[in-house]
């Protein structure tokens, strides 16, 4: 199993490592409420995380994030990653 860094759209969905970088928001309701990494290409990334990365991500939000995680597989069609490690890009230059 290897490390891959992606730019673009994963069409394979199996439990590979993926290194993200991108904008974190929050999507959806209140009530149903999700987090996305939109990577400098425009794909956006459903990033499934556990409770306190979510705390931490509420911090993050609207910033530039660096992530590291596993693929699943998507969701009525975008793709979807269980973040393991994230970091806050604080001198991202363009």
């Amino acid at each position: 199993m290897g490390t891959q860094n992606f730019n673009g759209t994963v069409m394979e969905a199996n439990i590979e490592e993926v290194h993200l970088s991108g904008y974190l928001t929050l999507k959806g309701s209140e009530m149903n409420y999700w987090w996305s990494l939109t990577s400098s290409d425009g794909s956006i990334w459903r990033l499934e995380v556990d409770n306190e990365k979510k705390t931490q991500f509420f911090q993050w939000q609207n910033r530039y994030i660096k992530i590291e995680g596993k693929l699943l597989s998507p969701l009525l069609s975008i793709q979807r990653i269980s973040v393991i490690n994230a970091e806050l890009i604080i001198n991202r230059s363009f």
